[in-house]
């Protein structure tokens, strides 16, 4: 009796379905179409499930770390590692203070005493000390010795400068003015020598040498006239001429 008496199919017995690529016969026991070569196989279908629905379960927060604000990035998890030049640990600790900048806040403060001599030394080593602590490996510390060093320095500098620049030509003209003074003494005296050695001779002389006989002991002058009724003494100091005439007295310039 056939198969196809009872109704069913052997399977041993090869059947011909078309292909789904290329529609030409192929064998039922056929793994791939001979014709086109797409696979005949049907991939298995998963087995039916009953339709339940399904459930959602509602999101649950993250617990916020202790000590964290909400919204802040989460702390690394162990073992990360920041990335390739990410500042990592406290900064280097300086090994050793820099002595230049010690000098200076030492001048600084010796500038008290020393005035402009101690501000610019002070100005001097600190900011060489500064220069050498910005380039110093391993770092250097004293930056704010240095930097206190400068800034007493300049206090005591800028003031003391501007002090020269008026001392200096007020010294300078009370010099002059010394010197002067001192040039018209020297002339009063040659003058009252002039009028004792005519009270002796009846006439002035011209000789300094007699003028001191007679008791002229100031400075050096010249006699530029001496007549037996009139003369005219004369001198120079720092630029300045003087001269002390018999007739007229002392006045400013040469005979």
């Amino acid at each position: 009796m056939r198969p196809s008496d009872i109704g069913g199919t052997d399977p041993d017995v090869p059947t011909l379905n078309p292909c789904q690529l290329c529609g030409q016969p192929v064998s039922s026991h056929a793994n791939v179409c001979p014709h086109c070569g797409q696979p005949t196989t049907a991939a298995p279908q998963p087995p039916a499930t009953s339709q339940t629905p399904t459930q959602v379960t509602p999101p649950v927060s993250a617990s916020v770390p202790e000590g964290a604000q909400a919204g802040s990035a989460p702390p690394p998890a162990q073992g990360y590692y920041p990335p390739a030049g990410y500042p990592t640990g406290a900064p280097a600790t300086p090994t050793h203070t820099n002595g230049l900048a010690i000098v200076s806040l030492v001048l600084a403060i010796l500038g008290f005493f020393l005035w402009i001599i101690g501000s610019i030394g002070a100005i001097i080593t600190g900011h060489i000390a500064l220069s050498q602590i910005k380039r110093s490996s391993p770092p250097q510390g004293g930056r704010g010795l240095a930097i206190a060093g400068l800034v007493i320095g300049y206090l005591f500098l800028i003031p003391g400068l501007l002090l020269l620049a008026i001392a200096i030509p007020v010294a300078v003209n009370q010099q002059s003015s010394a010197d002067s003074a001192e040039l018209e003494s020297d002339l009063r005296n040659a003058a009252i020598a002039q009028e004792s050695y005519w009270f002796v001779n009846d006439s002035y002389t011209t000789s300094v040498a007699d003028l001191e006989a007679v008791g002229y002991s100031g400075g050096p002058v010249t006699i530029a006239k001496a007549t037996t009724t009139s003369y005219y003494v004369q001198g120079t100091s720092g630029g300045d001429t003087y001269h002390y005439a018999s007739e007229t007295g002392l006045s400013e310039g040469s005979c």
